[in-house]
This record gives C-alpha cells, sequence and structure tokens, in this order.
C-alpha cells in the first residue's frame, strides 16, 4: 500500500519513476516536505545552507507508503548553498564526495536501502546510502518563502544496490518553502 495524493499545483509532492534491474515503475505522487537549515557560524564545516525535500506523514514514517520497490527504502533531493531560482540547475554529485569548508555549492540525491532480502523487513534495520554515479538537477520554478518550488532530476543513476543498479529517469519535487531553521 502506498500513500499517494493528488500531484495538484496546490499540493506538496513527490514523483519518481525507477527502474531496478529488470523492475520498472512508478512512485505516483507521494507526499512531501521541505526543510531548510541555516548555519550562521563562519566556523563551520556545514554548509551555510542546506535545503532537503523528502517525505512528509505517512510517508515519512513508513517506507512501504513510498510507491518504491520492497528494498529500496527511500530517495530525497538535497542542495546546499544553491539559490531556488528559476531555470537553473547543474551536474549531480555523490554525498561523500561534498567536500570543503561548507561554502561549497553542491546538490545530491540520496537513495536509501537496507540489504536485507526478507520481504517486509528490508528497511527495518540498518540503511544504506547507495553511491551516486550521475544525474542532473533543475530548479523548474524559483520560490522564495511561502511559495511552492518545483525542481526535478533526470537520468539518475546509482552503483548496484543488492546486486542490480538503479537508475531514476526522472524525479519530481513540489513543495512549500518553509522558513529556515537557523543555527548561530
Amino acid at each position: 500500500m502506498d500513500a499517494r495524493i493528488d500531484c495538484s499545483p496546490e499540493t506538496e509532492w513527490l514523483y519518481y519513476e525507477y527502474e531496478w534491474g529488470d523492475m520498472r515503475g512508478e512512485t505516483g505522487c507521494v507526499s512531501a516536505a521541505f526543510s531548510e537549515h541555516q548555519w550562521e557560524s563562519p566556523n563551520r564545516t556545514a554548509p551555510a545552507r542546506r535545503v532537503y525535500i523528502g517525505y512528509r506523514g505517512e510517508a515519512a514514517r513508513d517506507s512501504t507508503r513510498r510507491g518504491l520497490p520492497s528494498g529500496i527504502c527511500g530517495a530525497a533531493l538535497v542542495l546546499e548553498n544553491l539559490p531556488l531560482v528559476s531555470d537553473t540547475g547543474g551536474g549531480l554529485v555523490d554525498a561523500t564526495d561534498v567536500t570543503g569548508d561548507g561554502h561549497d555549492p553542491n546538490a545530491y540525491v540520496l537513495l536509501l536501502y537496507e540489504e536485507s532480502t526478507i520481504t517486509g523487513e528490508e528497511c527495518d534495520g540498518e540503511l544504506r546510502s547507495a553511491r551516486l554515479r550521475g544525474g542532473q538537477w533543475f530548479i523548474r520554478v524559483g520560490a522564495d518563502v511561502g511559495d511552492f518550488v518545483r525542481a526535478e532530476a533526470r537520468d539518475v543513476m546509482f552503483e548496484d544496490v543488492r546486486g542490480r543498479s538503479v537508475f531514476f529517469p526522472e524525479m519530481h519535487w513540489q513543495a512549500r518553502v518553509d522558513e529556515p531553521i537557523v543555527f548561530r
């Protein structure tokens, strides 16, 4: 069972098309959430700004409600030190390749999975992050606080997960921009 919702211009959602080995499918629109954290200390290792668009509601609490195949636990978009401006984009990097002093711009997609092969228990234990091999991200509709931001990623490829490659031809996110949480 999943937690599909309406993909309207007035709802917060994410939608993924996926290929995992010979399995192909789509998530449908699943409830999404936006969060932003800002770190103001000049002596930091965290980015000055991190935007995360992931799951909300039932989909956040229960990985079986995300519309993904059993064994893939979830995926989210992360933007670091990048403005939410329309018609911007670039290459995705793997989260483990993010280095520096927290001032560099980075964009990546996180994909979590578990090694367990017991049906129904795949996302109940130790989650692993799949290594991102490539892809492109785009801000289709930029936004300020209170507005909807619309982002997408294309041709997102991950290294093998349980012996099969994971590919997302398309990933879409729409979420309302909330006030940031600021750390001083």
